[in-house]
């Protein structure tokens, strides 16, 4: 199935952009935090110096409410006198706190005239006065309207109460934004030249990072090659990979292993299948000529008229017989061993393969030791079969031992469900990891001179016959075969 190609970036780039853009987030929400707190730190420092700066410059608040309530109640007085007289009265006033505080703006409106009378600094918002606008009385709702009219911040502003109680004016006070931008820069450079240093480190943080996903990628890609060559193998840098590839790693590993037992199993049904179609195009071809032979050899035999023997017909009826033979067994190697069942009777078995083995342990001078107690009880199975399955395993171990060596056949009843028998040699043994494939087809350590089939076919007949076969070996140590054969079948 090919892999959906979706864009070029590649987990460590992912991962280091996303760093960097989840520090530049936190570094947005620590610098907009910061740009509140300092802008309310401002506008509060800066309302406490004006309101008490306000409170020191109207020295009489008592006397300026008796003054403005005789002006505005004035009804002699037409509108724009009472407007100059207000003026009058409170521009001295409002110029004193501008002039110690000529950053900021100030203003002064009447309620019962319904416009500004003062105004600092006049030149730029001169027009306010006399223009008649109506200024809400509740303080949060007059600062929205006044912050819409003049281009500032609202600080503080501070009432005049006439002596009636009601509420005759406000002295207002704002700052300009420039102003209030230059003080919150100030303020703001540590935290901004902060900010840069934080981004230069996430990005510095971010390249590591990437750089680490990246080493840990091509490190576990290394350990995939590793697993595909060998299933087996160790971790490369095994400290240097994060615990979390390690079951990715064992699942890759556990996969790799399962497709080359397949593809083994697969080589080994190929290589059964060829050979057993080789064998029985052998057998068939050459059983044909071999039977004219040994035909016209018994016919030839048998009308000889001297009436001796003829020892030249004699040995080819005999070659023929052990041809024949040779064929069978080699098509035993590819087929399951056929016959009819038969109680069979152990120790009988043991003689005659007995009678065998010893002459091919003359050769090596091998000592053959026999270890079978009387009686053993009968089992039942193939005689054929399973004297074909022992020689076998007697054969590797001739062929494992050396010479002045020793070969001992044990056997022993087990709690009356079957009998254990034993082939031990003393030869050099096998490692584990070659102890586990000896019953494997076509496995062999002999190497041109070994088919790898006398062991597989030696399971396969004692499986047939219900039994089991396992083998213990220690390098240098040599070889025991053991076979369970059941007596309950």
């Amino acid at each position: 199935m090919p892999i959906k190609k979706t864009n070029d970036y590649s987990l460590a780039n992912r991962a280091g952009i996303t760093v960097v853009l989840l520090f530049l987030f936190i570094i947005l929400l620590f610098g907009l935090e910061r740009y509140q707190l300092e802008k309310a730190r401002i506008i509060h420092h800066e309302s406490q110096e004006i309101a008490s700066e306000m409170a020191n410059t109207i020295s009489s608040p008592s006397d300026l409410s008796i003054t403005l309530q005789k002006i505005e109640t004035n009804s002699e007085s037409a509108y724009r006198e009472k407007l100059n007289a207000l003026q009058e009265a409170v521009q001295p006033i409002i110029d004193r706190i501008h002039s110690r505080e000529k950053s900021k703006i100030f203003a002064f409106y009447s309620y019962p005239l319904k416009t500004f009378v003062a105004v600092a600094p006049q030149k730029k918002y001169h027009s306010l006065i006399g223009n008649n606008f109506i200024l809400s009385r509740d303080k949060k709702s007059a600062a929205e309207q006044l912050t819409q009219m003049i281009d500032g911040y609202h600080l503080c502003n501070q009432p005049v109460i006439g002596p009636d109680g009601h509420l005759q004016g406000n002295f207002w006070a704002f700052m300009p934004p420039k102003n209030f931008q230059a003080q919150l820069i100030s303020r703001l450079q540590k935290p901004i030249i902060i900010a840069f240093i934080a981004i230069f480190l996430s990005l510095g943080f971010a390249f590591y990072l990437s750089q680490q996903i990246k080493k840990t990628t091509v490190l576990f890609q290394e350990n995939l090659k590793s697993f595909t060559a060998n299933p087996g193998s160790q971790l490369v840098e095994e400290k240097s990979l994060p615990r979390e590839f390690f079951p990715l790693l064992q699942d890759y590993s556990r996969m790799v292993n399962r497709i080359q037992n397949l593809l083994e199993e697969l080589s080994i049904s190929a290589r059964t299948a060829i050979l057993g179609n080789l064998i029985g195009v052998i057998a068939h071809d050459v059983r044909n000529p071999l039977s004219i032979i040994r035909n016209s050899a018994k016919m030839a035999l048998q009308a000889e008229k001297n009436g001796k023997k003829n020892k030249n017909l004699e040995r080819i009826i005999k070659s023929s017989d052990e041809i024949n033979q040779l064929l069978e067994k080699s098509l035993s190697l590819v087929r399951d061993p056929g016959g009819n069942s038969e109680m069979i009777c152990l120790e009988k078995l043991i003689e005659e393969i007995k009678e065998v083995a010893t002459l091919l342990l003359v050769k090596k001078n091998i000592h053959f030791l026999y270890k079978i107690p009387p009686e053993l009880p009968k089992i039942k199975g193939n005689p054929l079969a399973l004297r074909q399955a022992l020689m076998n395993i007697i054969q590797n171990s001739i062929d494992a031992t050396d010479s002045e060596g020793k070969i001992i056949i044990s056997a022993k009843t087990i709690e009356a469900r079957g009998i254990l028998l034993s082939i031990t040699d003393n030869g050099k043994g096998m490692p584990p990891e070659i102890k586990d494939k000896i019953f494997e087809r076509f496995f062999t350590t002999k190497g041109e001179k070994g088919t790898g089939l006398g062991l597989a076919l030696a399971q396969r007949v004692i499986k047939n016959h219900g039994g089991k076969i396992w083998a213990v070996s220690h390098p240098e140590k040599g070889t025991t075969i053991k076979i369970f054969l059941p007596t309950d079948l």
